[in-house]
């Protein structure tokens, strides 16, 4: 009897139990082919991962902002260096270099 309960209890706490956040990744790539590539290694990685797309720096800093005014932030930014519009990856990582945020440049 004291065997079920104890299981009893541990199932309840298991379910009481937060759930670990899923991380935010954007990635920004203007190269049309590279996203099935960066998918195929994030769900490597991070099986329940929320992917974002940019293929401007410009549009990367839109979607950043919003995260950081819902109150989240991403995890992790993949960015190209080399990116259409005026702005480059590396432009991306200075601008938010204050915040914590993982860049990854590629």
């Amino acid at each position: 009897p004291n065997e079920r309960l104890n299981r009893h209890a541990m199932s309840a706490r298991a379910i009481e139990a937060p759930l670990a956040p899923r991380r935010k990744i954007l990635v920004v790539e203007d190269d049309f082919t590279a996203p099935p590539i960066w998918e195929k290694i994030i769900r490597a990685l991070e099986p329940d991962a929320l992917i974002s797309w940019a293929t401007t720096a410009e549009e990367a800093e839109i979607l950043i902002d919003k995260e950081f005014a819902s109150g989240h932030g991403y995890d992790c930014i993949v960015s190209d260096i080399f990116l259409a519009g005026k702005k480059t990856g590396l432009d991306l990582c200075q601008l938010f270099r204050a915040h914590p945020i993982r860049f990854l440049l590629t």
